[in-house]
């Protein structure tokens, strides 16, 4: 989510760090931690158009999300049949979508029907300027949080002249421990609370 020379930007340090190697392995775990949080992966931003295919279930509903966003383009909305996939606009509807959220719907109201991968979307998504500076600053925020208090977070710390961390290899847990978030800070929890997805 951030270079070192960001980090050392966001903690008004000068390069090179003393701790670089522990910094971009803490770089490493805070990126994991936050995509698990938000349910996104913010490395996968689409490098061409139309390169994600997302089938889901219908539920009745009168609108559903992508699990990726913010999303660029749509290039199709498809229902199956039971025998084919058919392209909505040729059944005669249109559809729409919010960019920033991933919110598909029929503007007509129609439903998505119920069924198990019943419809499938083909979609373009990622941050067009590259990861939002309010994201890095939170993953700094984390790193930060975790170079304070590394026993309290499974970091083992250690010291033989200079101070270095040995982290843990399963972010998941860390993560669990952190879950909220509002430990780390408020501003942290309020960015994460932005770009977090409910789908």
């Amino acid at each position: 989510m951030i270079t070192i020379t960001e980090y050392a930007e966001f903690a008004n340090k000068s390069l090179p760090l003393e701790n670089e190697a522990q910094v971009e392995a803490l770089i490493e775990m805070a990126t994991e931690v936050i995509e698990k949080e938000i349910d996104r992966d913010l490395y996968a931003c689409s490098p061409s158009p139309f390169d994600i295919v997302e089938t889901f279930n219908g539920n009745g509903a009168f609108r559903m999300w992508t699990r990726n966003a913010p999303i660029d383009i749509v290039d199709s909305l498809e229902y199956w049949s039971g025998t084919e996939w058919q392209d909505v606009s040729e059944l005669g509807m249109t559809f729409e979508w919010d960019e920033t959220t991933g919110k598909v719907w029929f503007p007509e109201r129609y439903v998505f029907h119920k069924g198990v991968d019943n419809w499938r979307i083909t979609y373009s998504y990622g941050f067009a300027d590259g990861i939002p500076a309010d994201l890095k600053y939170a993953c700094f925020l984390l790193i930060q949080y975790l170079i304070d208090s590394p026993q309290r977070k499974g970091i083992r710390s250690q010291s033989d002249g200079e101070q270095s961390f040995t982290y843990t290899d399963r972010p998941e847990l860390l993560w669990k421990t952190l879950h909220g978030f509002f430990q780390v800070s408020k501003d942290y929890a309020t960015i994460i609370a932005k770009y977090k997805r409910f789908v």
